[in-house]
């Protein structure tokens, strides 16, 4: 969200961020994406009060049900690469002050600045090729349970970024991000020309 901030205030960032999107979806059937079936999973919802709850998610990207529970947008967070796992929250929660900071508990790198987050926090599994999987309270309360060494990112520096061509999995995430962002600014109907 750092990032977002420093592009916010800087135009030329904006329009290579806009490029950048425009080229992911080039050759891509945003069409064909929308109207596909997703699979049902099982999610982990952590609730900004601190209680944690497993719910069932129609990964449909017409259905819009990650939208729903997050209570609006929705803004990848980060992931836990060790257990194949992404966060997901609502990005206009991090700007309005009457939204709660969670009480959760995080495994690193989340648990200090990163942690700081508003609102409710959606966490689902993605495998090796891009596919949802099921991801259980009970799998992420084993995972809390391990003793992780504290650490935390460096302050974002945009010169440091590096593409990750090779990784599938983030690349289908990455587009359905892009897909629900497409959907949100433009409507169902720009899907249909």
């Amino acid at each position: 969200m750092a990032n977002a901030k420093k592009r916010a205030a800087d135009p030329a960032a904006d329009a290579s961020s806009k490029k950048t999107k425009a080229d992911l979806l080039q050759g891509v059937n945003i069409q064909a994406i929308m109207n596909a079936e997703g699979p049902v999973v099982q999610c982990v919802l952590l609730k900004a009060d601190g209680t944690m709850e497993q719910v069932t998610v129609d990964m449909t990207p017409q259905k819009q049900e990650v939208k729903a529970l997050l209570g609006g947008a929705c803004h990848f967070l980060g992931q836990y690469e060790d257990i194949e796992v992404f966060l997901m929250c609502n990005p206009d929660a991090q700007d309005d002050d009457s939204v709660p900071v969670t009480k959760q508990k995080m495994q690193p790198p989340f648990h200090g600045r990163l942690g700081e987050i508003r609102g409710d926090i959606l966490i689902f599994r993605t495998d090796a090729s891009g596919e949802q999987q099921d991801f259980t309270v009970d799998e992420y309360k084993s995972f809390l349970a391990l003793d992780l060494p504290e650490w935390e990112p460096e302050e974002d520096d945009d010169d440091d970024t590096e593409a990750d061509d090779d990784d599938e999995a983030y690349k289908k995430a990455a587009l359905a991000y892009l897909v629900e962002e497409f959907t949100e600014e433009n409507g169902d109907n720009e899907m249909l020309c």
